[in-house]
């Protein structure tokens, strides 16, 4: 919390191996198959530990590249999951999926050719020759965020679209999953244009067909049933209705409404991040929303809502792991242990799921557990009930220092809890080893203002089996 006297944070380190030989374990079920269930598994998930937690729950997945990378290709024939390749943006990744192999910008070098995006389709069709087909091709991923040159303009995706695209899915027989869209006027907008254009080159030489468009994909940050069925639910629903008066009867055509109407949605992102900022939901409560134990103000759920709704063909929760320090992951770094959030989306709308955050949780005011240094400072915070430590940092000169036991040498994960007013940048070691930083975003207000704590994992290394130290505040903390 950052006031006159310094900031404010409180930890509770919930700590669990990161690292450990065994297999990954569930303490949750599935409670059912979830077909519609996908998962996005980044670059950033090294081990199929993270994966396997889902096996039998899930029947798809993407990655934002064109192939699977490393272990995915193999883990997705073993367990009859589908790969949908996606082109997220104007240009085709190399082999490694690390670099950009070729852009279809022509002030860009070097330039792809057609042959290059139909290469490239049938390379990953040829990978699951043991597996489940590939028959589809997911488009451009939020081209509504920032102004051009960052993202392209509804014109240009749709040049884009109709030179490279969809003549790429058509030599390849895939399917074609529309650019991303939301609910939400800039999303609706910018995708309203980008059909328009399409449907207006109709018949130029490189003509854009939007009848092979056969699904669209949606991005939405919200876990609350009433906003699925509002927003997404059918005819009357917001984006529909949004979507149909921003084409109104644009070239002539009085049948978009019907067109709309005719497509199914992929809902490729989704998570409670955004439902609020003062603070972002953490794992355990986007957890509670998701199975249904927040009735009140989330009903069933997301989740369990789009399994009912006949217009969502799909969905995946973003995102399976990443090294953002966000509380939107299913499992922690190694894969081995699920999160809240993890248990949750193998069991949507099941209130027996337990979410709380597994480990061993540690309080500041734990005298045998926790040391306080230099001009540190614990202090009860009214507004969440607990106590807290402050004047952490090289400004302030304080630091806070936990003492664990875990059984075997490695790194680990540690759910921290706190409160800042700001972002703010700690800095943590472990055994008095190498400082690492760690940007925690604002919690929203002060303790004094009402202010709410909220939890964010981190990952740590260096531990030993038996005892070990954790110090926050051990160099800078930016306010």
């Amino acid at each position: 919390e950052k006031s006159s006297s310094g900031p404010t944070v409180s930890v509770e380190p919930s700590i669990f191996p990161s690292s450990a030989t065994s297999s990954p374990t569930s303490s949750s079920n599935p409670t059912g198959s979830f077909r519609k269930k996908g998962l996005i598994i980044s670059l950033q998930v090294e081990s199929q530990n993270a994966v396997d937690h889902f096996n039998g729950s899930v029947s798809w997945f993407y990655n934002y590249k064109h192939t699977p990378v490393d272990w995915q290709g193999t883990w997705a024939d073993d367990n009859d999951v589908e790969f949908v390749p996606m082109i997220p943006g104007p240009w085709l990744w190399n082999e490694s999926g690390k670099g950009k192999k070729c852009f279809f910008d022509e002030r860009r070098s070097p330039l792809c050719m057609i042959k290059d995006v139909i290469d490239v389709l049938e390379d990953a069709k040829a990978m699951r020759s043991n597996g489940v087909e590939i028959k589809r091709l997911m488009g451009f991923n939020e081209m509504y965020n920032n102004p051009p040159p960052v993202d392209l303009t509804p014109q240009e995706a749709a040049l884009y679209w109709r030179r490279l695209v969809q003549p790429a899915a058509i030599a390849t027989g895939l399917e074609l999953v529309s650019p991303t869209l939301n609910a939400k006027s800039d999303g609706v907008t910018w995708f309203a244009d980008f059909l328009k254009e399409c449907y207006d080159k109709r018949n130029w030489m490189y003509p854009c067909d939007i009848e092979l468009i056969k699904m669209f994909a949606v991005h939405q940050y919200d876990c609350r049933e009433s906003i699925w069925n509002d927003w997404y639910g059918g005819d009357n629903s917001k984006m529909i209705t949004d979507l149909i008066a921003n084409l109104g009867d644009f070239g002539g055509k009085n049948s978009w409404k019907e067109y709309i109407l005719d497509r199914k949605l992929w809902v490729t992102e989704t998570s409670c991040y955004w439902e609020k900022v003062d603070p972002h939901p953490d794992s355990k409560e986007q957890c509670l929303r998701i199975t249904g134990q927040m009735k009140a103000t989330h009903g069933r759920g997301s989740l369990f809502k789009m399994e009912e709704m006949e217009n969502i063909e799909r969905y995946s929760l973003w995102t399976t792991w990443n090294t953002q320090i966000k509380p939107n992951y299913l499992v922690d770094k190694s894969g081995k242990h699920l999160t809240p959030l993890g248990k949750a989306y193998l069991n949507p709308g099941d209130k027996s799921v337990d979410c709380e955050f597994s480990g061993t949780r540690i309080y500041v005011d734990d005298a045998e557990h926790v040391t306080l240094g230099g001009n540190a400072e614990l202090f009860d915070c009214e507004s969440t009930g607990t106590n807290m430590v402050k004047f952490l940092g090289s400004k302030d000169g304080g630091t806070v220092t936990f003492t664990v036991d875990v059984p075997l040498d490695g790194d680990y994960s540690a759910n921290v809890a706190y409160l800042a007013a700001t972002t703010l940048t700690a800095a943590v070691s472990v055994n008095d080893g190498a400082v690492h930083d760690f940007t925690f975003a604002s919690s929203g207000k002060f303790c004094v203002q009402g202010g709410k704590s909220t939890v964010l994992p981190i990952e740590l290394q260096g531990f030993v089996a038996g005892t070990n130290i954790i110090t926050f505040g051990t160099g800078t903390l930016n306010e």
